[in-house]
């Protein structure tokens, strides 16, 4: 995960190689945006152990 990354949750695909996905925004209400797929990383093992 890049520096300042966030956890987002995939909701679909998109065209062009990218994925809508749902984040929390600075307002803490949910946005989707589209990004690379090659950007997403799966979570950390054992981030909510």
């Amino acid at each position: 995960m890049a520096k300042g990354g966030y956890n987002v949750r995939v909701v679909a695909e998109a065209c062009a190689g990218r994925m809508v996905v749902e984040g929390i925004g600075r307002r803490g209400i949910p946005v989707r945006f589209t990004v690379k797929r090659e950007n997403l990383a799966p979570l950390q093992p054992g981030l909510f152990d």
